[in-house]
């Protein structure tokens, strides 16, 4: 089920803030927009496409969808503003 059909069947706004799933970000069973990520950045940077070693991977994604960068873990939203606001 899509998101955006299991929101239009919650009951009400609670119900849809309070759900989440877990997805496989790696291996055979990866979740297509984590597949499109990896595979992304790996033909911007021209390296293999890589397992995620750790859950708070982020990826910076321009208006056309595609994939600018590729920021660890230990990196915060607010050390990427400067790349977000060029993009805007």
């Amino acid at each position: 089920m899509l998101l955006r059909e299991y929101q239009a069947d919650a009951a009400d706004e609670n119900e849809r803030l309070l759900h989440h799933w877990q997805i496989d970000v790696n291996g055979a069973q990866t979740h297509p927009v984590y597949q499109y990520l990896k595979e992304g950045y790996a033909a911007k940077s021209h390296l293999p496409v890589e397992n995620l070693s750790w859950n708070f991977v982020k990826y910076l994604v321009d208006r056309e969808g595609n994939v600018v960068a590729k920021y660890a873990p230990q990196i915060t939203p607010m050390q990427m503003v400067d790349a977000i606001e060029a993009l805007l």
